[in-house]
């Protein structure tokens, strides 16, 4: 006899191999799942910043993980100009200066123009000082993804409402008549454009991955000084280059970033027979039992009580200042429903029969009234004026189980939180027909380089970092 194979072998593939990898590929489904549920924790929860100094605090937020405790999802603190795509680490900027021949927009005045994008996702070096130092601690870094973002312009030390320039006011000279702009603050006053005539920008989106890109026009008069600035005329390592705009222009975005809490709020304290026993009482002072508002109702009565710690059938400890009556209420109601402390019946406040029906009437000439535990059900007239109501019986025999302490949970699961990501224009050498390139005084290699000959962190090696 021939020897049996034992594999089952179906279009090429052993049905062991088929199980395998099916048994693998709700491995990976479950891991991806896992990830997709990972979500930042409240600090309040758990404070993964107190495991880490200054060199790391100085320069991001960190958050613990709601799944997974070898995890650590960051913000930045500090933005850069970003990156050009050219690999040859240069910044993404430039700058010059034209001559305006607009008759009605500084005629002949030389004005400044500057472009570039800034980059949310915070120094690559940082990072790369991050990641290594999580990982000595047993965590792995990811970049917080934020469910929205708004960002904010520091033009002449205004914050701005807006980049819209007003520029319909007119000085008179002997030359003619110039413009005069103006920005608006978040309160929407108004203060005189003294560096910037036009500014427009790309904002980021919701993710710490992506540049805000910007292009401006400034008033006339500062084309020598931002020549000093990028420090035009000196060597790129000369201690005057690659000055800071920071009185001039800076960018701020402010994330909102979902944090949640998953802790209990309160604890209570609770007499089950006192709170049986009362709750019997109340349904007798009830014929047609108790609906779910008079049942709310006492309870919030309690709670009243208990929190200033007056007789209740239980006591009540809540952490926090903001005692949100409704939300214990609602909190102490889960409890009580949970241990099936109200049973469910459908009643008739009032008689419904209001005429005779005949008992050989049709079903389509009644009315089918599903009772409560839906695996029965009974007919009324079809002529009935009164409708049924769900109401609640006390369930008596709860009042046999011991005092105990229960956990409240109550108010929001979900905090926003908003860090934010200060971006500045520094460390640039360069322009007017010359490449911009990173300046390299020591502070600016210490920012931007590692080594002269070393490469920046990668995007592709920085994408493992991001979810």
């Amino acid at each position: 006899m021939k020897h049996i194979n034992s594999y089952v072998r179906v279009n090429g593939m052993t049905k062991n191999h088929k199980i395998g990898m099916f048994i693998f590929q709700c491995f990976i489904l479950f891991a991806s799942v896992r990830v997709v549920m990972a979500a930042p924790v409240d600090p309040t929860i758990r404070n993964v910043e107190s495991e880490f100094g200054y060199e790391v605090l100085s320069k991001f937020y960190l958050f613990g993980d709601t799944e997974d405790p070898g995890l650590i999802w960051f913000v930045p603190k500090f933005g850069t100009i970003a990156q050009d795509n050219t690999g040859f680490n240069q910044p993404e900027f430039d700058i010059g200066s034209i001559v305006s021949d607009h008759p009605d927009y500084y005629p002949g005045e030389a004005l400044v123009w500057f472009s570039g994008a800034f980059d949310t996702r915070g120094l690559e070096r940082d990072i790369a000082v991050l990641s290594r130092l999580a990982a000595q601690k047993g965590y792995r870094i990811l970049a917080a993804k934020p469910k929205a973002a708004e960002t904010y312009f520091i033009v002449d030390g205004v914050d701005v409402q807006s980049l819209d320039l007003d520029c319909s006011t007119h000085m008179k000279t002997m030359l003619g008549d110039f413009p005069m702009c103006f920005v608006f603050d978040q309160q929407g006053r108004r203060h005189p454009a003294e560096f910037v005539a036009k500014l427009d920008t790309v904002l980021p989106e919701n993710t710490m991955s992506d540049y805000v890109g910007f292009r401006g026009m400034t008033v006339p008069s500062w084309r020598e000084t931002l020549k000093g600035l990028m420090g035009i005329h000196l060597p790129s390592d000369d201690p005057a280059a690659g000055q800071n705009w920071n009185d001039k222009l800076q960018v701020v975005t402010v994330w909102s970033l979902e944090t949640h809490y998953n802790q209990p709020r309160g604890q209570m304290y609770l007499h089950w027979d006192r709170l049986v026993q009362q709750f019997t009482v109340y349904e007798n002072a009830h014929p047609a039992l108790l609906s779910l508002s008079d049942i709310k109702r006492k309870i919030r009565l309690w709670v009243n009580a208990a929190l200033i710690g007056q007789n209740a059938p239980f006591s009540l400890q809540t952490y926090g200042a903001d005692n949100d009556v409704d939300l214990i209420t609602e909190a102490i109601f889960n409890v009580l429903k949970n241990n099936k402390v109200f049973v469910p019946v459908w009643v008739f406040p009032r008689h419904p029969v209001q005429r005779h029906v005949s008992p050989a009437a049709t079903r389509v000439e009644q009315r089918m009234i599903p009772i409560a535990n839906s695996s029965i059900s009974f007919f009324v007239p079809a002529e009935v004026k009164v409708k049924p109501e769900l109401r609640f019986a006390v369930n008596r025999s709860r009042a046999s189980r011991h005092e105990e302490s229960i956990d409240l949970y109550f108010g929001p699961n979900v905090l926003i939180s908003n860090p934010q990501t200060h971006m500045y224009l520094e460390c640039l050498h360069g322009g007017w027909h010359m490449q911009v390139r990173w300046a390299q005084t020591p502070a600016c290699l210490d920012t931007h380089f590692q080594h002269q000959q070393n490469l920046r962190i990668s995007r592709e090696a920085l994408q493992a970092m991001m979810p």
